[in-house]
């Protein structure tokens, strides 16, 4: 992630805007092509952490 005080330009700015979007939208739409096999908000959840911190601040514990 960009350093609060590092300055981006509008190409990298859109850039984390399509990533970010792009990954919920894939992400969303895997979930409800797989028959919603985690609940909602753990979907979400999932994915936020991902989007936030990257792997490493997914939780890989199983949640079933």
């Amino acid at each position: 992630m960009a350093e609060p005080d590092v300055p981006v330009n509008r190409h990298q700015a859109r850039l984390f805007a399509v990533g970010l979007v792009g990954a919920s939208q894939l992400a969303a739409q895997y979930w409800l092509d797989t028959g919603r096999s985690v609940p909602k908000t753990d979907a979400i959840a999932t994915v936020v952490a991902l989007c936030w911190g990257g792997l490493s601040q997914v939780s890989l514990r199983d949640t079933a």
